[in-house]
């Protein structure tokens, strides 16, 4: 090949350099494409451009040169022509008919430019590899073979020595200037060797194919590798799509083949993702097609790291090659690309999937595939409302359709049926995701979705009696209909007989065991926990659960190993994955996806918050040492819990991009032994308000200065005006003595197991962002929430949402050092603990609650029972904060009892009218807190043993004539008890929902 230089005049070097750009850039399409300037900078054609060229550079060397351009350019025509309309809705992994002419008139026309070629004596490398192209296209592989022999020594100089790196010294008479460099001549003259090099080789590779010899063709393309390098650390870089389009094409049809025939190879695949950076930016949606799109099928179904921009470029194909379905088609290589997205999703997670089926929804039109796979990615992100609507499409959909093949009585299924397996599948997620949400409508909607399960599925399954239970509980705690819970047992049962292997069945069962059945076992629920333990010993909350039974039994050894199993689980870092995945697959067909498709709708114990989990397993490792070593002892690993968190958080803000905040805990540094250790910030001196305070001038000490306006605890150092120091005159003057965790107190006003639902997490979370807990602990939650306290999540993103959610368990923590510092007596340090949990997460309720134990703690009654009825403000089902306002009213009524004797009032000039009156307002007190207690233990604390407990004090207070209801309440109070365990650490349904 000639060199330009500058003795060449400027009309010659001007015309040679314009056609040097036309022939890379490739655009051979037709005559009235301009693809060149002249001098004055108007456009020419290809014929005008020829005719300046024969002009202007004069000599058999620019002549020779222009005579290959043009033969390229009418053999690129001419294949471009003969291809047909169906290869761009296809892929394949086969050569085929790949660069063949067809048509008799274009393979005469070719075959006698091919002769014409051949007749000339020059026997230049770029005449040679032209002939070596004209041969190829005719179908004659052993004659291009031939031509690219006869320069082989030449070639293999071409491919390995004459093109240097861009460091090394120019050669002499060869392209040898890297193309970033400031002469235009010696840029385009390298571009175009970069072009002829890898048209040969991927001729010759497409020849040794035909002629049956896919090794020999498979080290034919590895040969270019040398000159792919180049490419992607010159070329990549311009970002110059139309000026090297040909160059692209042919390295496009190079990887193309090697991959294939390579069946994957992560070196290949990976090459074509790095060089897919030089036309995956421009509008190339329907350029080279039929090869990238096989290229991007075989790579999505691979386990690289470089999936995002294959989808872009895959999606920017199907773009513009694809068009909405007319009425009974669909557009199926949508509905494949959708799959394979999703099975990446699987692997990788993420919140780009929504994007994804958004825009295949623009492309089909009402695909139970994509609706299918659209339920499940809403309801990952959180949007309930959006799920549960797309689901009531999904179903109508596919009913419809399976009605109407019903009535035709045809073998073959409708094509908007899905299939009765992933139909069943579909519904059974979607009852689950419904059960979830724990509303009323939801649950009804829920319990027909399990009759059209029923209706597809005579046989039963694992799966369809799982979600028959899930359906039973949550009918059962949303209509209060307790009734239904035995039923929910027998289905786990069953559930576990028809899947031994299941682990969540046998999740399911611990958990039904321990709370639903008849006749709980804990010994049953042990069992249970222990087999998904072992069916899957790398999920941490099976770990948990199995903890959490044993220490309800008094197992304490083994209830600690399980947690220490549980906590480094979490500890182990992911090994990472063999990436050098060989698809398995014959010429003609395409490998399967890595994940298969009716595994895509995953249980929801898939979903796990590891932060959340890892967090919680911590928190019941303190609350078991405070069981078995007492509060002193447990309150020590505190610094560890928070240490740990905040590393946490550190290393996610630090690996995340575009992430939440960070959620930083107050921390400072200690050193030990030359060793820096993160300790949670010491407690100051702050004095908190009484919930609803009066300054001295008048003025609520509460402003809306908190997140939407909420009321927060503000610190203060003005004094108390007289009517706030009035409502703190019944204190003692000396802070509450440390609880002891004896089970001798269990059942003393101030016992542990009455702080259990207050110490770690109450019974229901409300928070309108926190709304979306569940999927971050339960496998397949139970319903918690009630329907009016339910808010609309879809404003929230995933990650949004998850950041709130793990900012709501570390406020748990800290309530769980108040609670802990209050049993010790550490008032204060109670106090600022409250205070942190509050600035980390204003409108958690738990706040309040431990803020009434606070204030109960220092014998402060009113300020206790304000705090509580704030809890119940923020959520009315909140069992704890019912539980303790009742306590509250009951104590205050039995002083108020004690206090109507004669001796009490020896001095009053009316002696009965104040015993009247003081028994009285007992009375109303008692009264108060049975009917509260009765609505309570009717629905949402059904099982709670406190509030039972309490009912009977209650029922006594009221009158003596209620002795039979308080001996019945007692009962019960004594059967939850027992069902719980009497070393119960932590309830399920603090963990678990």
């Amino acid at each position: 090949m000639a060199t330009s230089g500058s003795s060449i005049p400027e009309k010659s070097a001007h015309y040679f350099l314009q056609l040097q750009l036309a022939r890379t850039a490739g655009d051979f399409s037709a005559d009235i494409a301009f693809p060149a300037r002249d001098v004055h900078n108007n456009t020419l054609s290809w014929s005008e451009l020829f005719r300046k060229v024969d002009k202007h550079c004069i000599g058999e060397e620019w002549k020779d040169l222009r005579e290959v351009v043009s033969a390229v350019r009418k053999l690129a025509v001419a294949i471009e022509g003969s291809k047909d309309n169906e290869s761009l809705g296809t892929y394949k992994i086969d050569v085929g008919r790949s660069q063949l002419v067809r048509g008799d008139e274009r393979v005469g026309d070719i075959r006698s430019t091919y002769e014409g070629l051949k007749a000339k004596n020059d026997a230049s490398d770029v005449r040679t590899f032209a002939l070596a192209w004209y041969a190829c296209a005719l179908e004659d592989p052993a004659a291009a073979l031939a031509h690219i022999n006869k320069h082989a020594q030449s070639t293999t100089a071409w491919i390995v020595d004459t093109i240097p790196l861009p460091s090394s010294p120019p050669a002499s008479a060869q392209p040898s200037a890297p193309l970033n460099s400031d002469e235009p001549h010696l840029r385009a003259h390298r571009a175009w060797a970069f072009t002829e090099v890898l048209r040969t080789v991927a001729v010759k590779g497409i020849s040794f194919e035909r002629l049956g010899n896919p090794d020999e063709a498979l080290q034919a393309y590895t040969s270019a590798i040398p000159v792919l390098t180049l490419v992607e650390n010159e070329v990549v870089v311009l970002a110059q799509f139309r000026e090297h389009q040909d160059l692209w094409r042919w390295t496009v049809i190079l990887l193309w083949r090697a991959t294939m025939l390579s069946q994957g190879d992560k070196d290949w695949l990976e090459r074509y993702e790095r060089c897919s950076a030089g036309w995956w930016a421009a509008d190339a949606g329907n350029w080279m097609v039929r090869e990238r799109e096989a290229v991007c099928v075989v790579y999505l179904r691979s386990k690289l790291p470089g999936w995002r921009r294959i989808v872009s470029e895959y999606r920017a194909i199907l773009d513009v090659t694809t068009s909405f379905p007319r009425a009974g088609q669909r557009n199926t290589r949508v509905e494949e690309f959708v799959e394979m997205c999703v099975a990446v999703w699987e692997r990788v997670g993420g919140t780009w999937i929504s994007d994804i089926l958004w825009w295949a929804t623009r492309l089909t039109f009402n695909s139970y595939l994509v609706l299918r796979y659209l339920v499940r990615a809403l309801h990952d992100q959180q949007d309930y409302q959006l799920a549960r609507r797309t689901l009531e499409l999904y179903v109508a959909v596919v009913d419809k359709a399976w009605e109407v093949s019903q009535k035709e009585g045809v073998d073959e299924m409708h094509p908007d049926a899905d299939t009765d397996e992933k139909y069943v599948e579909t519904l059974a997620f979607g009852v689950r995701m419904l059960c979830r949400m724990g509303t009323k409508k939801d649950a009804q909607l829920a319990e027909k979705l399990v009759g059209q399960i029923l209706r597809r599925a005579p046989k039963p399954t694992s799966s369809i009696k799982l979600a028959q239970a899930i359906s039973e509980v949550t009918l059962a705690t949303t209509l209060y209909e307790y009734t239904k819970l035995a039923t929910a047992h027998g289905l786990f049962l069953d559930a576990v007989d028809l899947d031994d292997s299941s682990w969540i069945a046998h999740w399911y069962l611990s958990v039904s065991y321990a709370r639903y059945a008849p006749d709980p076992c804990l010994d049953a629920a042990q069992v249970h926990a222990a087999k998904a333990v072992d069916l899957e010993p790398k999920d941490v909350r099976c770990w948990h659960l199995l903890a959490l039974v044993s220490a309800a039994k008094e197992d304490w050894p083994a209830a600690s190993v399980a947690l220490d199993m549980g906590q480094n689980l979490g500890e182990i870092e992911d090994q990472p994955e063999d990436l050098h995945f060989k698809p398995t697959f014959s010429f003609g067909t395409l490998p399967t996806a890595m994940t298969p498709v009716g595994s895509a709708l995953r249980d929801v114990d898939r979903t796990s918050n590891a932060f959340l989990d890892a967090l919680q397993i911590r928190m019941s490792q303190v609350a078991l040492a405070e069981r078995i070593h007492g509060t002193e002892s447990a309150v020590e690993l505190l610094p560890d819990v928070f240490s740990w968190a905040a590393k946490h958080k550190r290393k996610e803000q630090a690996s995340s991009e575009n992430g939440p905040p960070e959620i930083v805990l107050p921390t400072h540094q200690k050193e030990t032994d030359g060793q820096s250790v993160v300790l949670p910030m010491p407690p100051v001196d702050i004095t908190v308000l009484p919930s609803t305070p009066i300054d001295a001038e008048g003025k609520s000490s509460f402003s809306p200065q908190g997140p939407d306006g909420g009321r927060t605890l503000q610190p203060t150092a003005r004094k108390r005006a007289a009517s706030s120091s009035s409502m703190l005159s019944t204190q003692t003057g000396r802070s509450s003595r440390k609880m002891s965790v004896s089970r001798a107190l269990e059942w003393d006003a101030g016992s542990k197991e009455m702080d259990g639902y207050s110490s770690i997490h109450s019974r229901s979370k409300v928070d309108i962002d926190l709304a979306v807990e569940l999927p971050s602990t339960l496998p397949n939650a139970f319903p918690v929430e009630t329907e009016k306290s339910r808010s609309s999540t879809s404003s929230l993103g995933a990650e949004r949402a998850r950041a709130r959610r793990e900012t709501r368990g570390l406020s748990e923590l800290w309530l769980m050092s108040a609670a802990m510092f209050r049993r010790l007596g550490k008032l204060q340090q109670c106090l600022s603990a409250i205070q942190e949990a509050e600035s980390m997460d204003a409108r958690n309720g738990d706040v309040w609650v431990q803020l009434g134990l606070y204030h109960h703690a220092r014998s402060a009654p009113i300020l206790a029972a304000d705090a509580f009825k704030k809890a119940l403000v923020i959520n009315s089902d909140d069992v704890a904060a019912t539980v303790w306002l009742s306590r509250v009213w009951i104590e205050d009524a039995e002083k108020r009892k004690d206090s109507a004797t004669p001796k009490a009032y020896s001095n009053a000039p009316d002696v009965d009218g104040l015993m009247e009156e003081r028994t009285s307002e007992a009375q109303d007190l008692a009264d108060l807190a049975v009917g509260q207690l009765e609505a309570l233990v009717h629905e949402r604390g059904w099982d709670s043993p406190e509030a039972w407990w309490l009912l009977a004090r209650a029922y006594r207070l009221q009158s003596v004539t209620r002795e039979k209801q308080a001996r019945g309440a007692l009962a019960k109070a004594l059967e939850l008890t027992q069902r719980r365990g009497c070393g119960a650490i932590r309830t399920l349904d603090h963990v678990f929902v």
